[in-house]
């Protein structure tokens, strides 16, 4: 519980600092409406910018975060983490995921929306949940033939 506690905290710091780099006109130079850029995130704000997904119900949408819970020193768990409203407080929602994708050079110029029944875990007290990674992304290699380019947070960053 104390894990998903800083994580909270660390995703509202996060989301603060991101929205206040986009008013940043260099930053904004690199998304112009109309014109594919090639991503190679350097500052925080464009790492950002690849921890989050879009999340898209029947009843609404809202924002997801990629999280790697590290198992050992070699192992980690790649999961989404987003509010239990967010999927309706439902521990199966059928949900659509807005991605980046991924190219031979591990840039991404490319955006995918796949939909995917997910099965959520949730959190006993407060409005948090999570889902495991691995079904999305095989699903994405099964019917398309890429992978997702994301960047995750980690418990060392909490």
């Amino acid at each position: 519980m104390k894990m998903f506690l800083q994580i909270i905290s660390y995703f509202s710091m996060a989301t603060m600092t991101a929205c206040c780099n986009a008013q940043d006109p260099n930053y904004q130079n690199k998304f112009q409406e109309g014109q594919k850029t090639m991503m190679q995130p350097q500052a925080i704000s464009e790492k950002l910018l690849f921890n989050t997904v879009r999340l898209t119900t029947e009843q609404g949408s809202g924002t997801g975060f990629f999280f790697h819970f590290k198992i050992d020193d070699q192992n980690q768990v790649p999961v989404i983490i987003t509010n239990k409203h967010v999927v309706n407080n439902k521990s199966e929602q059928q949900v659509k995921f807005s991605l980046h994708i991924k190219d031979a050079n591990n840039l991404t110029n490319e955006n995918m929306d796949i939909t995917l029944n997910a099965k959520w875990i949730f959190h006993p007290t407060q409005d948090l949940c999570c889902t495991f990674l691995n079904p999305l992304l095989l699903r994405i290699k099964e019917q398309r033939q890429k992978e997702i380019f994301y960047i995750p947070f980690t418990e060392d960053l909490i």
